[in-house]
């Protein structure tokens, strides 16, 4: 069976990566440049499910590039995904020369900027589409495409993304595409959480325009001209036409009979909107991080922090299936590329990221200590502890505990 799976697995791969330096230019970005789009109402929510329901993303894309306008929805998505990228990443192969290898190659390789961007768009819209380049020869690396580009046929099952050559089909796995699907192959987009953010960006715009415009009525209040009794109109006329141009710290010498008085906005009037606001920022952060913790976490993005911002179960979940489409997508590829077809594919290289809480990794280190002791104890008491000829395997503890470990006989 294991030479069933090698054929399957270097055989199946139609695609290869897309060399740059072989392209002009002008033909090394592939997708058709659209312009954005920054004023959104609520029905458009609606309509971009629709077309998303019949395999067109481009009003989804260009929504959900919207959304990366507003300060909240950038900060959460920040301290979600590159908390996560910035946690401690464990590369494993079952030749060393692989693993250190991957270890070495993975920062150009998954680029933390593109991995990113991938990983953000899977959780908001459903997929995150990355390609694989050979930007100059001897070097791969990922680049994300924007899901506005993408196009899914559901009758065949296939993803294609748009481009100035036309529809290119997309392949995950193949060599050269990556389709990172974390809710699922069936129509991922509707389980996504893009429609939440999308609701509250667009209340939450609505509500600051409203609000800058009464910050305005302060500035420049309404102006009222009252004629008394005995006034003239034609002298009424002049005075309204230099009330008109209203200057900074104006002053006017009125003609007898008229007076004027501002007309200013209640101090209270602006409440509900500064709470609407409020309100659209407290659920995007309970969208995207899982809890409404503080944005002040201190500096870095150490485990505590990290965990302390973005519900545990959101981290885990993220870090399991990015790490999987990786492993299945990206690195038997660059294996193949780096070490030929058997040696890569029989190394089985992956990656990981320790996405234990901090709180359950003590605990854990706790209870072993608590089994050391109890052994040691019960071997000094002259009992019978039987390990069947096993041995206590300390490199994997020291990984699991974060224990810095070097190799050879150096300091």
């Amino acid at each position: 069976m294991g030479a069933l799976d090698f054929i399957r697995s270097v055989f199946g791969r139609t695609g290869k990566p897309r060399k740059l330096y072989d392209e002009a230019p002008s033909k090394r970005v592939l997708t058709i440049r659209r312009l954005s789009e920054t004023e959104w109402e609520y029905e458009q929510i609606a309509s971009a499910l629709h077309q998303a329901d019949n395999g067109e993303f481009s009003e989804l894309g260009r929504i959900t590039d919207a959304l990366r306008g507003d300060g909240t929805i950038v900060g959460q998505l920040s301290t979600r995904y590159d908390g996560l990228l910035s946690l401690p990443r464990y590369d494993e192969a079952e030749r060393p020369e692989v693993k250190d290898a991957l270890t070495k190659a993975f920062p150009t390789l998954a680029p933390t900027p593109e991995l990113k961007l991938i990983a953000s768009d899977g959780d908001i819209c459903g997929f995150g589409i990355g390609e694989i380049i050979e930007p100059r020869r001897g070097l791969l690396t990922v680049i994300r495409h924007s899901p506005q580009h993408a196009i899914y046929k559901e009758h065949v099952d296939q993803w294609s993304l748009r481009t100035k050559e036309g529809l290119l089909p997309i392949n995950p796995g193949d060599g050269r595409w990556i389709l990172y699907q974390p809710y699922g192959r069936y129509m991922p987009w509707r389980n996504a959480i893009w429609r939440a953010l999308a609701r509250n960006y667009i209340l939450k715009e609505h509500a600051l325009l409203s609000l800058s415009a009464w910050n305005g009525s302060l500035a420049t209040p309404a102006k009222v001209l009252e004629k008394t009794k005995g006034a003239a109109d034609e002298e009424g006329e002049s005075a309204i036409q230099q009330v008109d141009s209203w200057g900074f710290l104006p002053s006017y010498l009125l003609p007898e009979g008229w007076k004027l008085s501002l007309l200013q906005a209640d101090q209270k009037s602006a409440d509900s909107f500064r709470q609407m606001a409020e309100l659209c920022d407290k659920d995007s952060i309970l969208t995207i991080s899982g809890q409404s913790g503080t944005t002040e976490q201190g500096a870095g993005f150490g485990n505590s922090n990290v965990f302390a911002a973005v519900k545990a179960t959101l981290i885990q979940s993220t870090g399991n299936a990015l790490a999987q489409c990786l492993n299945e997508q990206l690195l038997p590829t660059w294996a193949d590329y780096t070490f030929g077809a058997y040696l890569g594919w029989a190394s089985h290289p992956s990656v990981r990221w320790d996405t234990t809480p901090p709180r359950d990794r003590k605990a854990d280190a706790d209870a072993a200590n608590m089994m050391m002791t109890a052994l040691k104890a019960a071997k000094d008491l002259g009992a019978d502890v039987d390990l069947r000829g096993t041995r206590i395997d300390l490199h994997t503890m020291c990984e699991r505990y974060g224990i810095a470990l070097l190799r050879g006989d150096g300091p």
